[in-house]
């Protein structure tokens, strides 16, 4: 598969637990523009910068075969960190 060893974080959400986690938490925010059931925070780890294209193909993969409704890229370690807030 296209992340083969580099996946090192994986966690499932639901909703009701992103949307506490905005209502509730200090700078959290919901990353995508419409609210979702569930979503996915999974992190691709690599000794090099190239853990964004296998993410992109698997995304992409997934959006085909619709199961995966909408996604947002960290661009910068600012950005991941605010996603990881919604776990915490």
């Amino acid at each position: 598969s296209e992340a083969a060893n580099a996946l090192t974080s994986f966690e499932l959400l639901s909703e009701m637990a992103v949307d506490f986690s905005v209502r509730h938490g200090i700078d959290v925010r919901d990353p995508l523009a419409e609210k979702h059931p569930w979503y996915v925070l999974m992190e691709l780890s690599s000794p090099g910068d190239d853990a964004r294209t296998p993410l992109e193909t698997i995304l992409a993969r997934a959006m085909e075969e619709e199961i995966v409704d909408d996604a947002v890229i960290a661009a910068n370690l600012s950005q991941r960190n605010g996603f990881w807030k919604l776990r915490e």
